[in-house]
């Protein structure tokens, strides 16, 4: 069936399902923030990120470890996420404080993802250290927003 722009159902339904599949992508890294530091830091972390990535290939020439990197990066990346959406939540809340549901629930995510860091670290072939450098991925990406932030109001 033809729309209103002369193109069939199909393609318009192609273009929108595109759209979708890179919608958890662009949910992660939050381009649309309204807090421009956070959006430096996901910046920061995705450039470093894939930096990161090509000197361990070049370096190690192993795909495994290449991978521990990254799912490392990612799994640190999640955990930045759900810290913003914690910590927003937390500001928006009319009560005392958290309850007990949300501690616990708190509590669980983070068992989780030492079960999948644990996962992650034994695999095999995959080293202690892409891990850790994925983990620091988000401390350097900071580290570098911060020196950012410094060096333009040393400049003002």
């Amino acid at each position: 069936m033809m729309n209103e722009t002369g193109t069939g159902e199909h393609s318009a339904g192609r273009s929108g399902a595109a759209k979708s599949s890179l919608g958890w992508l662009r949910k992660l890294l939050q381009f649309d923030d309204p807090d421009v530091a956070i959006r430096h830091v996901r910046r920061n972390a995705l450039v470093l990120g894939l930096v990161s990535a090509v000197g361990i290939g070049v370096v190690t020439r192993s795909p495994w470890q290449i991978g521990g990197f990254l799912a490392s990066a990612v799994l640190i990346l999640l955990n930045f996420q759900a810290l913003i959406a914690v910590s927003d939540r937390l500001i928006d809340l009319d009560q005392d404080g958290p309850g007990v549901l949300q501690a616990l629930f708190l509590v669980g995510r983070y068992v989780l993802l030492g079960l999948v860091l644990c996962g992650i670290v034994l695999l095999p072939r995959v080293g202690v250290i892409p891990v850790v450098l994925g983990l620091s991925l988000l401390v350097l990406a900071i580290l570098l927003e911060a020196i950012a932030q410094v060096s333009t109001g040393a400049h003002r």
